[in-house]
């Protein structure tokens, strides 16, 4: 598959936005690869010249998709287990947001997730419900065992897809360090422990902030209504960690009860080379789409780059109000005492693919640059505590009230 495609007109989404499809990767040409490469292995010899051929043109192509010139992203494919353990974990989402409180909290506690977001019932405009765990990386059993209801087993469908998705970043690492060279990414990756935060998340329609409401005033629904106008999610911004990776979201009809299907992944990327918004197409339900955080780019000396990135509710949301959007998402995260440097070769890099215009005033007002959150000797902790609070710290944050 081109490495840049985008579907016909007849397949855009409604509000005539450009879908982008990414570059596909798949998981199996990636062990295939990274066996080749090993100064142990002897299965590269054994490769044909036209294999050997096809593994070097998928490392061009990875870093065509995650370069400077690139979207920042790419799919990767043909997971194993992953598209039954998405499907067993994504609905759980909506559930876990509209239980009350106390149940919620009980429930949160025996499956040892917990939440990075404020859950208050009164809150009506809240966006998002988040569901948290950290994940340490450890050999991950085949899914057969998970029986009964999934709301009580969670934790464990939680923490054996993340699991499978913090494999598929350090594979990924890897390749990229072989094109690099060195061996930055994955060495980041070994320092930190091998751990990760993992995120189960609900983006709410307006249907579920009414529902959170008991009293289901006429003022309360006017709040509701008013706020869920926006037309975003979740705000554009940068992720700040080494790599993101995310499952195919759905999107449940909460009156229906039913999943709509759709083209559009509801995530929208600001192609810097094109200086063009694209929306993102949904991957297939056993794939991932990764994309590059800012301390990859740092760490990679600007040889990959991260990407200005949005969650878009989808076209003629207000005519389906009770749409919600459940995904799942893993950061792999350096270690916290990670050190960055600001190198001239970085800094070349950083500025030749900075170079084009900001989508819009509005984004460049809210999207603190990574030179105003970094300084030459920073650690990762101190760079995700300035970055934290340039978007969301107190009245001072960009995105503080948004």
């Amino acid at each position: 598959m081109n490495s840049t495609h985008y579907l016909p007109e007849g397949e855009r989404m409604e509000d005539e936005a450009v879908i982008f499809e990414p570059y596909e990767l798949n998981y199996f040409d990636m062990i295939i690869l990274l066996s080749s490469k090993s100064a142990k292995s002897s299965s590269s010899s054994s490769m044909s010249r036209k294999e050997n051929e096809r593994m070097e043109s998928i490392i061009r192509n990875v870093m065509q998709n995650l370069g400077p010139d690139g979207p920042g992203l790419l799919t990767v494919t043909n997971v194993p287990y992953s598209a039954d353990l998405r499907r067993k974990l994504l609905p759980l989402a909506r559930r876990l947001a509209l239980l009350d409180a106390q149940h919620r909290t009980r429930l949160l506690k025996e499956q040892g997730l917990g939440s990075d977001v404020p859950l208050r019932n009164h809150n009506h405009d809240r966006r998002v419900s988040s569901f948290a765990m950290q994940l340490k990386y450890s050999h991950c059993d085949s899914v057969d065992d998970i029986e009964g209801d999934e709301m009580d087993n969670i934790g464990d469908i939680f923490k054996k897809l993340g699991l499978i998705m913090m494999e598929v970043g350090h594979l990924l690492a890897q390749i990229c360090d072989i094109a690099i060279g060195g061996h930055e990414l994955e060495q980041s990756l070994s320092d930190s422990c091998s751990t990760a935060k993992g995120r189960l998340i609900h983006y709410h329609s307006i249907s579920d902030n009414l529902a959170l409401n008991k009293k289901k005033t006429a003022k309360a629904k006017q709040i509701v209504q008013a706020s869920s106008s926006d037309r975003l999610w979740q705000e554009w911004h940068y992720d700040y960690g080494l790599f993101t990776l995310l499952t195919s979201p759905i999107f449940l009809s909460n009156s229906h009860h039913h999943t709509h299907t759709r083209i559009n992944s509801g995530l929208e990327i600001f192609h810097q080379r094109m200086n063009q918004v694209l929306a993102v197409k949904s991957p297939p339900p056993d794939s991932f789409l990764v994309q590059v955080g800012e301390s990859a780019e740092i760490l990679s000396q600007g040889k990959i780059r991260a990407n200005l990135h949005s969650v878009r509710k989808q076209a003629k949301i207000e005519e389906e109000e009770d749409l919600s959007r459940e995904t799942f998402v893993v950061f792999l995260q350096p270690g916290w005492n990670q050190s960055f440097s600001i190198s001239d070769e970085f800094m070349k890099n950083h500025h030749s693919s900075n170079n084009s215009i900001v989508p819009c005033k509005e984004i460049e007002k809210i999207v603190p640059p990574l030179l105003s959150r970094m300084k030459d000797g920073m650690t990762f902790a101190e760079f995700s505590k300035q970055t934290t609070q340039q978007y969301y710290g107190g009245r001072s944050g960009l995105q503080s009230n948004k």
